[in-house]
Order: C-alpha cells, then sequence, then structure tokens
C-alpha cells in the first residue's frame, strides 16, 4: 500500500468521493495537483489552455522534454503515474466560473481580474465549492480558503502590477502547494482551518486568521 506511512494523517480509501478542481497549472496549480495526488486524491479536473514552455520549468512542475505540450495533458501524465487509479479530465481552455463544481476548487490563475471574473461567474450559477485560492509573489505566498460569497471579500482593487508569478523562485512553489494540499486534507477531514495564511519566505513572517469548518 503506497500511502502506508500516512493513513494515521490521511486515508485516501475514506475519502475515494472527493473531487478536486485546480484551475490553472502554473507554479502553484502544477506542484499542488501532484501533491495532492500523493497525498490520495484520486479525481481531478484540470483547467489550463497553454503549453510548456522553456522558462515555465525553472519553478513548475515541468521538465524541458514536455516544451511544447499542453499542461494539462502533461500534468495528466505526471499523476497518473503516480497512481494509475487516479481519474483525470483535462480542459485545455480558461476556466470561467459557469461550469459545474461538484466539490474543491483551487485557484491558481495569476492575476486578480481573472478572479474577479470567475468569481462573478460562480455567483450566477448554481454551484458553491469550497474554494481556496493561491496568491505568490517574490518570496511571499498568501492562501485563502473559504466558501463562495467570503472568497469574493477578498478581492483587491489595487492589486500589484505584477502577475502572481512574474516574481517567484522554485521554493516559494514547492511551499504554497504543501499549504494548499494541507487545506484540502484539513477541509475534508473537518478540521480547525485557516481562512487566510499570509507567510513571508525571507523573513518568516505569519500573519493567520482562524475559522471552524461548518
Amino acid at each position: 500500500m503506497i500511502h502506508k506511512r500516512q493513513t494515521d494523517l490521511f486515508n485516501p480509501a475514506d475519502h475515494t468521493d472527493r473531487h478536486v478542481t485546480i484551475v490553472g497549472l502554473g507554479n502553484i496549480g502544477s506542484h499542488t495537483a501532484i501533491a495532492l495526488a500523493k497525498m490520495g486524491i484520486a479525481r481531478f479536473t484540470l483547467y489550463d489552455f497553454d503549453e510548456v514552455e522553456a522558462h515555465n520549468t525553472a519553478s513548475q512542475a515541468f521538465v524541458p522534454a514536455q516544451c511544447g505540450a499542453t499542461k494539462v495533458d502533461c500534468l495528466a501524465e505526471t499523476i497518473i503515474d503516480i497512481h494509475p487509479d487516479i481519474e483525470v479530465e483535462c480542459i485545455t481552455e480558461a476556466f470561467r466560473g459557469h461550469e459545474t463544481v461538484p466539490d474543491i476548487l483551487i485557484i491558481a490563475v495569476d492575476s486578480m481580474h481573472e478572479r474577479k471574473n470567475i468569481c462573478a461567474k460562480l455567483q450566477e450559477g448554481d454551484s458553491n465549492p469550497f474554494i481556496i485560492d493561491g496568491r505568490m509573489g517574490g518570496g511571499q505566498v498568501e492562501v485563502w480558503a473559504q466558501r463562495l460569497n467570503d472568497w469574493s471579500n477578498t478581492f483587491s482593487d489595487n492589486p500589484d502590477t505584477d502577475a502572481c508569478s512574474a516574481r517567484y523562485i522554485s521554493y516559494t512553489s514547492y511551499v504554497i502547494a504543501g499549504i494548499i494540499t494541507n487545506t484540502v486534507k484539513r477541509y475534508i477531514q473537518r478540521e480547525r482551518l485557516c481562512k487566510r495564511f499570509v507567510m513571508h519566505l525571507d523573513t518568516y513572517d505569519v500573519i493567520s486568521q482562524y475559522y471552524d469548518t461548518e
């Protein structure tokens, strides 16, 4: 059993029905998908319209041999290699928010504008997924975890002009992927959740606000 060392923390056999949708497979989304697959999540829907480029391989979960292929196909192949029973739906287009999201939605897009558009469309539909939003820039990582109406209150009217992934280094991608994966685990198991987690990896300063899952 490949997960025998973790079952006291998270037993995948107890959660085979959980479904994670990841929007954006760059620095945050690509490493998060792999971390979740290794933890034992078995059902994924992946959204990204980009192809792998050479500069992506410095900090995203891709290798030079994958350049020119779509990110969704490369990542699907990687996580199925982790465990062949994983089910992956690959969508090579932008997520607009009108799609039905059955369970957990991870937002890993690279602008506040995209977040606002996704949120507006979700509010028009019937889905009410649990949203985990990862944001990253320079040495800072930030993760929001909440329902749709609360998520809409986290947007900045004057966000940083750089895209979230415009200032990055590999270790920030690994750190935020770990925080998001832990948040998924805690949500599924109805453990105490952190509504907002911010950490700067240069100073190790942490700001966090907690709330209990419903």
